[in-house]
């Protein structure tokens, strides 16, 4: 026999690469392993798996010439930058990780179909299928496993409606009646921009990360013209429950706004009344906008 330098031993997760004597070794924990040796215009005479026991194990692999091709994989992401240490597994000869420039050869595989797939962390898997008659380079772009981001987004502890969110280059959305909102297709990243904006209120930016999990951003508005009086800020509505009629108190000069649960406006004023009559309203739960100088209170009120 002669010894073969130059083959690429494939022991998952190891790669070996056979030296002038046609020899490369490992350390190995004991268990089984699937063994794949490739090699150009050679192919294995016989497949071979490996029992690794508690002792040190010499197995010959027995070559035969073949007409064989090279199998070059190129893995890129959606922004055209290569992964590195993305892995490439072919079905029948083992897997291999892209270098820094997402590039993996399998040298000596058989002409006809090749099946496979390519793996990276935080992206969705791709499978690879082809018929080999050449030489040949496959590109495959992975895509970015996308995740949950939810918005909270309050003032003084009350829920914000109709808070406008933009992630941007991703998303726009709006919280609902509970000062919440949700993006479900955000792709991992970190420091990812974002503005919350809504009337009466600064704006606020910030940015948030998102990994591997799902996440939560919380959000406190301020409101505008805030002053060192805003605590002092503490209207009561009453009746709550009410037929017809409900009474604003604890504070003067206010405009009001109400939403059904909808998020629509069913109800707008500004005058200094603070009886107001709500009696041509559908029954069921609303929420109340009361709006003053010194800034912003929100409350539910359930008419009969």
């Amino acid at each position: 026999s002669v010894p073969l330098p130059g083959a690429r031993i494939n022991v998952y997760p190891i790669t070996l690469t056979s030296n002038e004597n046609g020899e490369d070794s490992a350390m190995l924990p004991s268990g089984y392993y699937s063994l794949r040796v490739l090699l150009s215009n050679y192919k294995m005479k016989y497949p071979i798996d490996l029992l690794v026991e508690d002792k040190d194990t010499l197995y010959i692999v027995v070559m035969e010439q073949a007409t064989t091709y090279n199998l070059t994989v190129n893995v890129k992401n959606t922004k055209n930058e290569n992964l590195s240490n993305a892995e490439v597994n072919l079905t029948d000869y083992g897997t291999l990780k892209t270098d820094s420039e997402g590039n993996c050869t399998f040298n000596g595989l058989l002409p006809g179909n090749i099946m496979g797939y390519v793996y990276f962390y935080n992206y969705i898997w791709r499978s690879i299928f082809m018929d080999l008659t050449s030489d040949s380079t496959i590109n495959v772009n992975l895509i970015p496993e996308r995740y949950t981001a939810t918005f909270y987004v309050t003032s003084k502890g009350d829920p914000i409606i109709n808070a406008e969110i933009i992630i941007e280059g991703l998303d726009t959305l709006h919280t609902g009646l509970n000062g919440y909102a949700q993006s479900t297709y955000i792709p991992f990243g970190n420091s990812i921009p974002y503005t919350v904006k809504v009337k009466d209120y600064y704006t606020h930016t910030g940015t948030f990360d998102i990994w591997d999990t799902d996440v939560l951003v919380t959000v406190n508005l301020t409101p505008l013209g805030i002053d060192d009086n805003y605590d002092d800020l503490q209207p009561t509505i009453y009746p709550n429950p009410t037929t017809d009629f409900i009474t604003v108190s604890g504070i003067n000069n206010f405009s009001i706004t109400i939403f059904d649960l909808n998020g629509r406006v069913v109800y707008q004023n500004s005058n200094q009344n603070s009886k107001i009559d709500i009696g041509f309203l559908p029954k069921g739960m609303y929420i109340v906008k009361l709006n003053t100088s010194k800034g912003l209170s929100i409350h539910k009120v359930l008419k009969h």
